[in-house]
């Protein structure tokens, strides 16, 4: 028994510890964050039978939990679990140094993981600790846009150099979006629990789950048709703001070349509901891909915005920081809880 073992407990956390999680994260965490303010919710993002997904540092004298380290499965298969970090934090004033460290240690070999990633991740004080102590790569998220060509002013984004997404988008008569509008329709038209390169393993509940079952989010899921056959789907979601809407798309299933049948279909999208753009923040996919699917890469230094978040809205852009267990790793926005709710 180590120095840490001899003053806490490190555990999973069960049902019966929502109450005191809640309330640590009101506390600890911010007072109006969502998962310290909705039961609900808290249960539908890490509820798993009479288990929660949480790892829990808890004072072995008064049983006070003193940190915690969240996550999401999106498998058990144990030759492909993907797990994502969420939420990682111990208690200020802690005596003992290096407790978060050894929490993360904790949750490693409690999980058992074989691939990782989180987003969100604080450039100031996690970056430099999780590249270092534990070997994993981070940077910065990527963030594409495609511009509605029709808009005239932009309410959303700022735009000062219109760069024309479209020209590159690679037509074909043979390739077509067509939205699903049930999990039931996509079991029927794609084949699930497939690995792909690069992407993170999802499993059929945890799409059913993430994207057909949210209790707050609607979420809009297309296949990638080529020739009748559905190749992949595409994940994105409506964001209504300043009396004016966009589409952010937000998570990918497939071989990662086919994204460029979807070019054609996002344009049409894109003018048939009005929204002044869509965008898609990411990591992994060549930029060439992204160029023929009708995306630009956002520049800093062209000036032109494309905020990243809305709640509450920010006409700014913010960079995201990740972190995978493979440099390779291919990531998307709807990953780990980087499109959760925020407030409730």
């Amino acid at each position: 028994m180590n120095k840490y073992d001899e003053l806490f407990i490190f555990r999973e956390a069960k049902i019966n510890d929502v109450d005191k999680l809640m309330s640590f994260i009101k506390e600890h965490w911010r007072a109006n964050h969502i998962l310290g303010n909705d039961r609900d919710f808290f249960l539908y993002e890490h509820g798993n039978g009479d288990r929660i997904n949480f790892i829990i540092c808890e004072d072995r004298n008064n049983s006070e939990i003193v940190g915690m380290q969240g996550f999401i499965p999106y498998s058990w298969d144990e030759e492909l679990c993907h797990i994502c970090g969420v939420m990682t934090m111990v208690k200020k004033g802690i005596a003992i140094p290096m407790l978060g460290v050894e929490l993360i240690k904790r949750f490693i070999d409690i999980v058992n993981y074989k691939t990782y990633c989180g987003i969100g991740t604080n450039p100031q004080t996690m970056v430099p600790l999780v590249k270092r102590l534990f070997g994993r790569f981070v940077c910065k998220s990527t963030h594409y846009y495609q511009l509605n060509e029709k808009v005239e002013v932009f309410k959303i984004a700022k735009i000062v150099d219109r760069k024309k997404s479209c020209e590159a988008i690679v037509e074909s008569n043979s390739a077509q979006l067509v939205e699903f509008n049930n999990f039931e329709e996509v079991k029927r038209n794609f084949v699930l629990n497939k690995s792909y390169n690069f992407l993170p393993y999802k499993e059929d509940w945890y799409i059913k789950k993430r994207y057909f079952n949210h209790p707050i989010y609607r979420y809009r899921v297309w296949g990638i048709v080529v020739n009748g056959a559905v190749l992949a789907l595409l994940f994105g979601r409506q964001v209504e703001c300043a009396n004016t809407k966009i589409l952010r798309f937000v998570d990918f299933i497939g071989n990662i070349e086919d994204l460029v049948h979807a070019g054609k279909g996002i344009r049409n999208i894109i003018e048939t509901n009005s929204y002044e753009y869509a965008d898609f923040l990411l990591h992994g996919i060549p930029e060439s891909i992204m160029s023929k699917s009708g995306f630009v890469r956002k520049i800093e230094e062209e000036g032109n915005i494309i905020p990243n978040y809305f709640e509450p809205f920010v006409q700014s852009n913010v960079d995201i920081w990740l972190e995978t267990s493979q440099e390779e790793m291919v990531v998307f926005k709807g990953d780990s809880d980087a499109d959760r709710p925020n407030f409730r």
